[in-house]
């Protein structure tokens, strides 16, 4: 990086709001230092990375209900105070997902994102099902 260039964090341009997502959960989410948001569109890879991150943060322990931990904030099946408390009450170093585009999310310095790309064409796949597999 050139001498006196300053990094900008990307800004929240938008709001998503449909039946499964809220964007505006993030406006009032309070951060701490070393949060860790995993950022992915759906069926690229969430669930295993959720996985990985609960390993290392937990020390490979087993038996670690990860997906209790690390909640979809956006997801606005569970009510947003009941998620909030959830986190709030965690002491580990917190780590939660999002599926929402870059423009529609809170960026904020405490945290570090991990981002997962992953080709729409290989994603669709993931959408399929088997019934002959189940």
């Amino acid at each position: 990086m050139p001498e006196g260039e300053v990094i900008r964090w990307p800004e929240k341009t938008g709001e998503l709001q449909n039946y499964l997502m809220e964007s505006t959960r993030w406006n009032e989410f309070a951060f701490r230092d070393g949060d860790i948001v995993i950022a992915t569109w759906a069926k690229s890879g969430t669930t295993w990375m959720q996985q990985i991150v609960g390993q290392l943060i937990f020390g490979g322990k087993e038996g670690v209900p990860v997906m209790d931990l690390c909640p979809w904030l956006d997801l606005r099946v569970l009510p947003k105070e009941d998620v909030f408390e959830m986190l709030d009450a965690q002491n580990h170093r917190r780590f939660m997902k999002t599926h929402l585009p870059v423009h529609s999310l809170v960026f904020s310095p405490k945290a570090r994102y991990i981002y997962i790309g992953r080709d729409g064409r290989d994603a669709i796949w993931g959408w399929r099902r088997y019934p002959d597999i189940e």
